[in-house]
């Protein structure tokens, strides 16, 4: 492979990102339009100059926490120890709600639940890791397949939600993560066991060694209240399988490619199967059509209910 430099130019202040060089990579037979960063001794390649996804969606929860916070105050830390409002104002700025969604029909939740964060502690651990790691992934895959797992991993985590864990209101923003890390980790699978075209350039224990942290802290997250394991399970899985299929193209040798490619649509297939059936064997709890009685009566002494629609 060779790389046809056309300018050197600095990248960042910091020691990090020390230098970038914009050119044509060829590798085998295959051009593509890249730019490369040097990062210590590691050369990433990617395919965009921003995660520009990555950051209009860290704004936008930005937003949504301000608003909410701002119209709703805060809740007592006995009820939401990540400094974050009452559940019933997470319910009405679109988090996740299984009365609401399968009932109510109100599902537009599947959009805007991973937009809320349940409160600052909350949202700056998801926005560090989306915005360190998740909008790197974005530029390496661009945006249009990063937007396609991230969806993806949303609904899948949202439905686990409700087939798992539906006994109140929770938040899908981390789940989203664990469907990136997911699709990392499925990268990373395909290209230790087949030949592809950038192999050479790709440090595949570094890279899982450094997803399977990241994995361990992100599960911790469901220690805080409103974040649920279940969630993250789904959106891990729907980015695994998902992610097949979208990066079976860097594979090397054509039968390879077919049979990596068949299997991601196998078990893509497979997971919208059960999906569909947790959809319709979802049984909400009816106690959340008056979610501020329901969490009134989980905490009675201190509970007040000051931003429900």
């Amino acid at each position: 492979w060779s790389i046809n430099t056309s300018g050197l130019r600095s990248v960042g202040t910091g020691s990090v990102w020390t230098m970038a060089t914009q050119g044509t990579m060829t590798v085998g037979s295959v051009d593509s339009d890249v730019e490369t960063i040097l990062k210590g001794d590691d050369f990433n390649y990617v395919k965009q100059k921003y995660g520009t996804l990555s950051i209009i969606i860290a704004i936008i929860q930005l937003f949504f926490l301000t608003m909410m916070i701002s119209l709703c105050g805060f809740a007592p830390i006995g009820i939401n120890p990540s400094i974050g409002p009452f559940p019933d104002s997470l319910s009405l700025f679109g988090a996740h709600d299984s009365y609401s969604i399968f009932v109510k029909n109100q599902w537009w939740r599947f959009i805007t639940s991973p937009l809320v964060n349940a409160g600052i502690l909350h949202f700056l651990c998801n926005t560090f890791i989306q915005l360190e790691l998740g909008a790197f992934f974005e530029r390496e895959w661009g945006s249009f397949t990063w937007l396609t797992i991230y969806m993806s991993s949303s609904f899948s985590g949202m439905v686990f939600d409700s087939a798992l864990s539906g006994d109140g209101v929770c938040v899908t923003s981390s789940a989203v993560l664990m469907g990136l890390f997911g699709a990392k980790c499925s990268e990373i699978i395909m290209i230790m066991n087949f030949k592809t075209w950038d192999s050479h350039l790709v440090d595949c224990v570094h890279q899982l060694t450094a997803v399977l942290f990241t994995l361990a802290f992100m599960f911790l997250l469901v220690c805080l209240p409103y974040v649920e394991w279940s969630g993250h399970l789904g959106g891990f899985f729907a980015g695994f399988v998902i992610s097949m299929p979208l990066f079976s193209h860097k594979i090397k040798y054509s039968m390879e490619r077919r049979v990596w490619s068949g299997c991601g649509i196998l078990c893509t297939i497979g997971l919208s199967i059960i999906l569909w059936n947790m959809m319709h064997n979802v049984q909400p709890n009816e106690d959340l059509e008056d979610i501020c009685g329901y969490y009134e009566n989980l905490h009675p002494e201190n509970y007040i209910c000051q931003c429900a629609a």
